[in-house]
């Protein structure tokens, strides 16, 4: 298997210098055999792009796990293909980072930064060295971006300012890629020593993880052992906004918004971590201003809930309701302008039932524990009148998204329940 492994990526990267770069995928192309290479493309590179099950960034000896959104796989081939010859490499240096594929057959090969320029295939219990390789340097470009641009919950145009109680330097946002953060928000960054300030122009990509679930105000922290601040120019801005991946399926229009859900992993382990993105575009021809699903202060969603079919035929409801509350606190407002769209990552995994008729189990491990397929959907809605007069009202429902639970590892062991 180690040597089918290693010999299928050589012959893509060696078949890589004749072959023809294909066309990279249009945006609004979402389907996926629309947007693999063709068969005759497929051949002359030694591989099916259907062979592929998932493309990964490791980073920092493997904490960080980042999947390659499959519509973007025609860029990341695009980038492989044109790979040199296989030479001898220089000084070892730590695997990192390094790009993993793995195979629907089970095999897996990784692709390694062993030194400064130099690269190594690794697959199965054999190892092939490569040389210098502009075409791979770019290859990790490519998928570091698009990671990162599918697995940040916050990425934001924003420059670093000082603190105003003379502590670390924070970031202030210009302008949200993705997720929620309105212009002019203060963000610190835990575990992460920001640079000094630059001139008042100076901007920066900051991409993020952010922990909002199941904690009081938002806690942000860094997505990468390293590189939480890109450079900023016109052009890295418009290639990270467009490689930000969206719904496949959105729900119907109401008021010139639709929603649309995506899970950036179709399979989780039982009780395993689930993030969800809540997608809300403006498809009219004039700004809206809506509010955001969570509140500033308190955990709390008093828009948004989902409904849940669980193996087996039951079905139950996560919301987390408004609660008692010691300050005043409500979704901040945010304006999309025509075609924008507003990201707002949960975590599922971590929401707790509202109403259920589902199997529960007395351990905890929330709704999705039992293995087998479950069918998400989500309803945002906001009821007009009041201080909500200015703001959009309506009911928004996403098409709904489908996950599978994996079966449990261990034999014998309760998989615990719903919260």
């Amino acid at each position: 298997m180690g040597r089918t492994v290693v010999a299928f990526v050589v012959g893509l990267l060696a078949a890589g210098c004749a072959a023809r770069r294909p066309r990279a995928p249009a945006r609004e192309a979402r389907n996926e055999e629309r947007e693999a290479p063709s068969a005759a493309e497929a051949t002359r590179w030694g591989f099916g792009v259907a062979d592929l099950v998932r493309v990964e960034l490791l980073s920092g000896g493997g904490k960080v796990r980042l999947a390659v959104p499959r519509h973007h796989w025609g860029q990341m081939v695009a980038a492989l293909g044109s790979a040199t010859e296989a030479t001898e490499p220089g000084p070892s240096a730590p695997r990192s980072p390094a790009l993993r594929f793995a195979l629907k057959s089970g095999g897996e090969l990784t692709l390694e930064l062993v030194g400064r320029e130099h690269w190594r295939l690794v697959g199965g219990d054999r190892e092939t060295p490569l040389g210098p390789c502009p075409a791979l340097k770019a290859a990790a470009g490519v998928a570091l971006r698009l990671a990162c641009a599918s697995g940040a919950d916050l990425i934001v145009v924003a420059k670093v300012v000082p603190r105003l109680d003379g502590g670390e330097p924070g970031l202030e946002v210009v302008r949200t890629l993705k997720g929620s953060a309105v212009a002019g928000a203060r963000l610190s960054v835990e575990g992460e020593a920001l640079p000094a300030p630059g001139g008042p122009d100076a901007l920066c990509l900051a991409l993020l993880r952010v922990e909002s679930d199941g904690v009081g105000a938002p806690r942000t922290h860094r997505l990468l052992p390293v590189g939480t601040l890109w450079e900023h120019n016109d052009g890295s801005e418009a290639k990270l906004r467009e490689s930000i991946p969206l719904p496949d399926a959105w729900g119907k229009a109401v008021r010139g918004l639709r929603m649309g859900l995506r899970a950036r992993e179709s399979e989780i382990e039982p009780g395993g971590e689930l993030p969800v993105e809540v997608c809300i575009q403006n498809v009219g021809k004039e700004p809206i201003a809506l509010r955001q699903h969570r509140m500033s202060v308190y955990d709390c969603y008093p828009y948004t809930r989902f409904a849940v079919k669980v193996p087996g035929g039951g079905k139950c409801e996560l919301a987390k309701p408004v609660t008692t509350m010691d300050e005043l606190d409500a979704p901040l407002v945010r304006t999309l302008q025509p075609g924008e769209v507003y990201i707002h990552t949960v975590r599922l995994n971590l929401w707790g039932a509202a109403t259920l008729d589902a199997p529960t189990s007395p351990r905890g491990r929330g709704a999705f524990w039992l293995p087998g397929r479950y069918e998400i959907n989500c309803t945002y809605s906001v009821t007009a009148g009041g201080r909500e007069s200015a703001h959009w009202s309506g009911t928004l429902r996403a098409s709904p998204i489908t996950v599978r639970v994996r079966p449990e590892r261990r034999e014998g062991r309760d998989p615990g329940g719903l919260v």
